[in-house]
């Protein structure tokens, strides 16, 4: 008589970055995985209307006080009380979900208690329950600090100007490679992007080619007007401006609308995700990020969920596949950095390829990756069956440009950190080929290897 299997039960949590674990919970449900996203902050952006845990809604009532006591050091008393006074629901929901599921999916390396304090000792008790964990990366956790626009965003001043602090920047390096390094010897599987993976040692999962989740209407989607007079709307939403070029796109749009364009811009920040799909029905393309190094993201993928074309600035431009090891070509705009100008007005004056772009966009999110196939590698992966290629060996990353970030800024980190602790403070020692592109493409002075 055959044992029929078991289903397993999967959680989702602990935070939530551009609806991804809202997104992924429900596809999974949809495909009889039972699926519960647990989340113990509230992300301004994406509220999760459904949770019914009062020990989550006490610990969300605790984390708004603790954000509106952050100003003055005479609230250091206050924020050490409430971070107390949250431990023990923190507990109650941890052990919770220890009896509750089975399998653990964790976002950019979250956790149910205090990392600083209990260093992945969670994780740690699920394991010796033989529960299965899937930390799923997204970019700042897990990318060397030196190469990522949200870490370098710490050193500006109040003018935005990046500010040099190799020692404050060594020990960022150290601490993020420790933690990886903890999340790969604890987790069953890690999902993180190709270009984003220069810290790990072991093989990964590859983000891009799983898919990012997201449910797409099958309702058609009209063309873009090509009235050559008529108005162009752009839109640009992003989460954090720095590192997302946003004070360069606006000048872009300013030099384009002296030229003579009737442009209608818009910058979305901090608002709602229901009101930036609003804007993105009405817009005629949207502009993402200037040095991305991921084709999909939150807003990207809600954006060719609506047949609107994406733009994005990135280093990768003119090597995608081999740079993101799919095997297949995204339908966005990708452009160099340096060609903004130029990438924004051929956009403007191009109504065709704008639809030819966007229809791609969303026939990939209705084929390839279809909420049904996303949520199925989700599955295989979830039950030990995903396809090897699939998998990618961290040794053979060649990408060194990082995310959120312009060439000349790394340059300028790195080789203040070099020249005050040498070339092993990168930590690319245990990837000497990766180390030396880094060098060289970087234009990095007065090393050795």
């Amino acid at each position: 008589m055959n044992k029929k299997t078991k289903k397993p039960k999967v959680c989702i949590g602990t935070v939530e970055v551009s609806g991804f674990g809202r997104n992924l919970s429900l596809i999974l449900n949809k495909i009889g995985i039972d699926t519960t996203q647990i989340e113990l902050e509230i992300h301004p952006n994406y509220k999760n209307k459904t949770s019914k845990l009062l020990f989550q809604r006490i610990i969300y009532f605790l984390n708004k006080s603790l954000s509106q006591n952050t100003s003055s050091r005479f609230n250091v008393p206050i924020r050490m009380l409430l971070l107390v006074l949250r431990l023990p629901f923190q507990f109650f929901i941890f052990l919770w979900a220890l009896v509750k599921f089975d399998t653990f999916i964790f976002l950019y390396g979250s956790t149910f208690l205090p990392k600083k304090v209990f260093k992945y000792l969670d994780w740690k008790i699920l394991k010796l329950f033989n529960k299965k964990i899937i930390v799923v990366l997204m970019g700042s956790e897990s990318r060397p600090p030196f190469m990522d626009g949200m870490t370098l965003n710490k050193y500006r001043d109040n003018d935005g100007r990046l500010l040099v602090n190799a020692a404050h920047l060594n020990k960022q390096c150290l601490k993020i490679k420790s933690n990886l390094n903890q999340i790969e010897n604890i987790a069953d599987y890690v999902v993180s992007n190709p270009l984003s993976s220069q810290f790990l040692t072991k093989k990964f999962v590859n983000f891009v080619k799983l898919g990012f989740p997201f449910s797409v209407s099958p309702q058609p989607i009209l063309d873009d007007n090509d009235d050559d007079n008529s108005l162009i709307k752009i839109l640009h939403a992003p989460s954090c401006r720095h590192s997302k070029g946003s004070d360069k796109f606006l000048s872009s749009i300013n030099i384009l609308k002296k030229k003579g364009y009737n442009i209608e811009y818009k910058e979305l920040v901090g608002v709602p995700n229901t009101q930036v799909l609003e804007e993105i029905k009405n817009c005629d393309f949207v502009l993402d990020q200037l040095y991305t190094d991921s084709p999909i993201n939150g807003f990207a993928t809600e954006a060719a969920s609506f047949g609107k074309t994406v733009a994005s600035g990135s280093y990768v431009y003119g090597q995608i596949q081999s740079d993101w090891n799919c095997g297949f070509t995204f339908p966005l705009h990708l452009f160099h950095p340096d060609h903004l100008d130029e990438a924004i007005e051929m956009l403007i004056n191009d109504a065709e390829k704008r639809n030819m772009i966007g229809k791609g966009g969303r026939e990939m999110l209705l084929t390839r990756n279809s909420e049904e196939n996303i949520a199925q590698r989700y599955s295989d992966l979830i039950n030990d069956k995903l396809a090897t290629d699939y998998f990618l060996n961290p040794n053979d990353l060649q990408y060194v440009f990082g995310g959120g970030v312009s060439k000349e800024n790394i340059q300028l980190m790195s080789q203040s950190l070099i020249d005050t602790f040498g070339t092993s403070a990168l930590c690319l020692d245990d990837k000497p080929s990766l180390q030396k592109r880094f060098l060289s493409e970087i234009k990095i002075k007065n090393h050795e290897l």
